[in-house]
């Protein structure tokens, strides 16, 4: 495989590639639809919808700054001590970022995958966030890190995409990350499926491919 790289620099010796996957720099050059067509909301509204979604009083919550790129400008609030860190757009007060700083309380880890699940989804119905399925999980450490993605029509998608872990010790979400789903979300996306038969749908899938199933 290396040497299969080294070729292809022969190639193209002039040629620039760039990544163009769910990190990619440019994304954050892009503007989201979807937080541009909502109202701007005053830091006392976006303080009052990060105290109900993290169940918080508010004067818990301390504007720590803002900070802003072409897709999302947020309030940045800090939570209790100094514990936690929590990013609300600007536009429509959404929960943009959230992480709870330090460890979670030790402890046996008591909390099943399903009960995992159940408060992540609580937690992203406080943030207004619905319609969602859950596409992938994994342990990490103390932590189960689930993803959900939109789910249109029975469509997946992907780059609609918010994470959230869970500490299985006390049941807290100790991190939420909707970055990626405020910047894609497109409440008008709609999908034509047409009248494909089996044999339709073979017939405009590549020879290089084998159907499995329909």
């Amino acid at each position: 495989a290396p040497n299969e790289f080294m070729a292809l620099e022969e190639i193209f010796p002039t040629a620039v590639f760039n990544y163009d996957g769910r990190y990619s720099d440019h994304l954050k050059a892009m503007s989201s639809a979807f937080l541009d067509s909502k109202d701007a909301v005053t830091e006392a509204q976006a303080r009052e919808n990060a105290a109900n979604i993290l169940s918080v009083s508010h004067d818990s919550l301390v504007l720590t700054g803002d900070v802003g790129t072409k897709s999302a400008k947020c309030y940045i609030f800090s939570t209790g001590e100094g514990d936690g860190t929590v990013y609300v757009t600007k536009q429509g007060g959404y929960l943009y970022s959230y992480s709870l700083n330090g460890e979670s309380e030790t402890g046996e880890l008591s909390l099943s995958r399903e009960d995992a699940a159940a408060k992540a989804e609580a937690f992203l119905s406080r943030c207004g966030y619905s319609g969602l399925d859950l596409t992938y999980w994994k342990y990490q450490d103390d932590r189960l890190l689930l993803t959900y993605v939109t789910l249109n029509d029975g469509v997946r998608i992907y780059p609609e995409e918010i994470n959230v872990a869970v500490s299985l010790t006390d049941g807290r979400v100790v991190y939420c990350d909707a970055s990626g789903y405020l910047g894609a979300l497109n409440r008008n996306r709609t999908f034509d499926f047409g009248n494909l038969t089996e044999d339709g749908v073979k017939d405009v899938i590549s020879p290089q491919l084998e159907v499995e199933k329909v």
